[in-house]
C-alpha cells in the first residue's frame, strides 16, 4: 500500500514520463557517431600520426561519449523500473529496509528506489563497503616483477625492462617533475643513473684474467669519475694514470 496521494503519484508518473522521453530522444541522435570507427572522424588516412596526441585527443572524446550513453541508458532503465513500480503498488518503497520513500525525495530524484537513507554511501551499517577485487592483487609500481626487495635475487626484473625502454625518450617534461628547478633531461626518469652491469664503481674497471694474476684496470668513465672524486688508491695503479 503506497502513501503516496492519487495526486502526488500523477505529478510523479509526469516527470518520469517527461524524463524518459528526453532519454529516448537524445539515445535516438544518430548513434552519435558511436557505430562508426573512430578513424573516419579525423581527416587523415591513419590514426598513426607523427605525434600520438593526436589519436590520444580523439580516444578520450569517444570515451567519454561512450560513458555519456552508458549513463543514459542506465538513467532510462531506472526510469522504466519506477513506471513499472508504480502499476504493482510498489513505487515508493525503498528496495532495501522497506520503508516509505518520502514525497520530497520523489520529486527530486523520481526514479529513485532508495530512501534517503540508503542512498547515503557513508549511511552504516546496512550500507556494504564495497571496494575493487583488484585491489587484492594490485601493488606498486613493478610490485609484482621488482626483485629489489628479495635479498636472494638481483637478477633483472620488471623495473630494469622499464628503464631500458624509458632510456630511448619519454614525455617526462620539468612540468611533471617532482623538483622541477632540478629536473635534468639526462636524468628522466627514475634511477637513470643507476649502474648497470655492476654495483659498486670499481666493479667496472677492475680486471683479472682466469687464473687471478694478472690484473689491470680499465679506464673508463666510472674509473675517472672515481679517481676525480678522490675515492681512489692511486698506489694500486702502477702507471699513476687517473685522466683520459
Amino acid at each position: 500500500m503506497t502513501h503516496l496521494t492519487p495526486r502526488q503519484l500523477a505529478a510523479l508518473k509526469r516527470l518520469l514520463l517527461e524524463r524518459k522521453a528526453e532519454l529516448t530522444e537524445l539515445l535516438a541522435r544518430d548513434g552519435h557517431g558511436l557505430d562508426r570507427p573512430m578513424g573516419e572522424s579525423v581527416s587523415e588516412l591513419s590514426l598513426y600520426d607523427n605525434h600520438p596526441g593526436d589519436a590520444g585527443t580523439e580516444l578520450f572524446e569517444r570515451s567519454k561519449d561512450l560513458a555519456l550513453v552508458d549513463k543514459a541508458e542506465y538513467r532510462l532503465e531506472e526510469v522504466e523500473l519506477a513506471l513499472a513500480a508504480m502499476e504493482t503498488g510498489r513505487y515508493g518503497i525503498c528496495a532495501v529496509c522497506g520503508g516509505p520513500i518520502s514525497y520530497e525525495r520523489l520529486e527530486a530524484v523520481p526514479w529513485t528506489a532508495l530512501c534517503i537513507r540508503h542512498a547515503d554511501p557513508k549511511a552504516p551499517p546496512d550500507h556494504p563497503s564495497d571496494r575493487p577485487v583488484e585491489e587484492e592483487v594490485l601493488k606498486r609500481p613493478f610490485g609484482r616483477t621488482s626483485l629489489d626487495d628479495r635479498d636472494e635475487a638481483g637478477g633483472f626484473d620488471g623495473e630494469d625492462a622499464w628503464q631500458i625502454v624509458a632510456g630511448y625518450g619519454t614525455s617526462v617534461s620539468p612540468a611533471m617533475a617532482e623538483k622541477p628547478d632540478e629536473f635534468s633531461y639526462e636524468d628522466p626518469y627514475l634511477e637513470s643513473d643507476e649502474a648497470e652491469g655492476f654495483v659498486e664503481p670499481p666493479e667496472s674497471f677492475l680486471a683479472t684474467d682466469i687464473t687471478g694474476k694478472a690484473r689491470d684496470f680499465v679506464r673508463n668513465g666510472q674509473y675517472r669519475a672515481y679517481m676525480q672524486k678522490g675515492e681512489g688508491d692511486r698506489t694500486l695503479d702502477v702507471s699513476g694514470e687517473t685522466g683520459p
